[in-house]
């Protein structure tokens, strides 16, 4: 199996950075290592990987559902949990925990298919009424 041009996002459980917390208006700051949109995915040989900036995450994938255990590559260590890979194989999602305990998941896509556009024509034939 391979695939290609997939777009996604790894997200981590802890998103905020905690020390950052304003007590006078409950603002805190985001922590941008946790929750990472990606582009130029890719999948082949039965791994998924795509760098994460100074990082790569790299997890197993293969058909339909399965399991990993301690397996893979992210930003914080390995990971176990599940993994989803659609019939069409345009869509991966993962359910996982970080060897830190850390609930995570990943998902992504590749491009879908763009669906014809109806000519201008076709809407000078829409007739609107009052009916209510």
């Amino acid at each position: 199996m391979t695939l290609g041009n997939f777009s996604g996002r790894y997200r981590s459980h802890n998103q905020y950075l905690t020390s950052t917390l304003d007590s006078s208006t409950l603002e805190i700051d985001p922590d941008t290592s946790r929750n990472i949109g990606f582009k130029q995915a890719s999948a082949s040989g039965g791994t998924f990987s795509v760098s994460l900036g100074l990082s790569t995450l790299s997890l197993p994938v293969q058909s339909g559902t399965f399991s990993l255990t301690s397996a893979g590559t992210t930003p914080f260590g390995s990971v176990s949990g599940t993994g989803v890979l659609s019939s069409d194989e345009r869509f991966l999602f993962y359910e996982l925990t970080e060897s830190n305990s850390n609930k995570a998941f990943v998902f992504a896509g590749g491009p879908s298919i763009p669906q014809p556009r109806k000519p201008d024509s076709w809407f000078k034939h829409l007739r609107c009424e009052k009916t209510f």
